[in-house]
């Protein structure tokens, strides 16, 4: 989760016009949890929009979930 969050902590600290049309899809390992409550904090407050950064922030079903998600491209 550490990993992820300074992944699109970094992304956010972008700027210029190759990232105004930045589109990020996120799926999360389970549900919403307190880990999790920066990046929703951030979705909320308007940080990505803010920074040219379409976020979406999906929840998950578990590790066997991902993967047709992984395989689907979704």
């Amino acid at each position: 989760m550490k990993r992820t969050l300074a992944t699109i902590a970094a992304l956010a600290t972008l700027s210029g016009a190759a990232m105004a049309e930045t589109t990020i899809k996120f799926a999360n390992d389970w549900k919403w949890e307190g880990p999790s409550a920066p990046l929703l904090l951030a979705l909320d407050k308007g940080y990505y929009t803010a920074e040219g950064l379409s976020v979406t922030l999906d929840t998950g079903a578990g590790s066997l979930d991902a993967i047709p998600k992984v395989a689907t491209g979704t």
